[in-house]
């Protein structure tokens, strides 16, 4: 496949990717207010066992599972999901483009390397993988500098990777922190920090579509203005 087919087929199942996580996270809402439904309401009996740790919940115990799971279970990971999935077409749109385009990577090959390489794409494989973990040591801003020192998209505004940062920052802190603000979140974040030092960082709903709709716009935005210049 050429290589805009190929930049155009990761933004569309990164796109899939995130509609479908999105689905997830409100479905799965809906289907504990029907159980809500189902058992405060209607008195309905629910028996449910869990065979690998032994638990086993009636109705009674349902409701209180069911609170937290909406309330703290899921937005957590469903930020995560959604960061993740962005961070990872990024990173696959520079291997992709490094590929087709090796002239801006930098770094030594070894001959050993070299002569047991089966093509030239083994050869710049571990450059490229040198690249893209540098990436992930950098803050939001210079992923999307880097990216363009490869190719130049303007995209996105420095508003939306502000926006980004603090995103992708707060999912830092669900998985590393148990949702406490750190300095790190407060030192990321900047003047989008959403909480004080060593306060509970929310999740609203709110929060996370406006998350999903900025992960899906970069995502968009990114891969369509690559596959133009592919």
């Amino acid at each position: 496949m050429s290589l805009k087919t190929d930049v155009e087929s990761l933004r569309d199942a990164t796109v899939a990717g995130l509609t479908a996580a999105h689905d997830h996270f409100v479905y799965t809402k809906k289907v504990w207010r029907i159980v809500d439904v189902e058992v405060r309401r209607r008195g309905r009996k629910i028996v449910l066992s869990n065979t690998v740790t032994g638990t086993r919940l009636t109705e009674t115990d349902l409701l209180p599972v069911a609170h937290a799971s909406v309330n703290d279970y899921l937005p957590s990971a469903t930020i995560q999901q959604f960061a993740s999935l962005t961070e990872t077409f990024l990173t696959d749109l520079v291997r992709l483009w490094l590929t087709a385009y090796p002239m801006h990577l930098k770094g030594q090959v070894d001959v050993q390397t070299i002569v047991a390489a089966p093509d030239k794409a083994a050869i710049l494989r571990p450059l490229i993988d040198q690249h893209v973990l540098s990436m992930s040591y950098k803050r939001p801003s210079e992923w999307f500098r880097l990216l363009n020192g490869i190719v130049a998209l303007n995209h996105p505004s420095d508003s939306e990777i502000e926006q980004f940062a603090e995103f992708k920052a707060s999912r830092d802190v669900f998985v590393h922190n148990r949702g406490i603000v750190t300095e790190v979140y407060l030192d990321k974040a900047g003047g989008r920090a959403r909480a004080a030092l060593g306060r509970p960082l929310d999740l609203p709903d709110p929060y996370l579509h406006d998350g999903w709709r900025l992960c899906r716009k970069i995502v968009t935005d990114v891969g369509t203005a690559a596959a133009l210049k592919a």
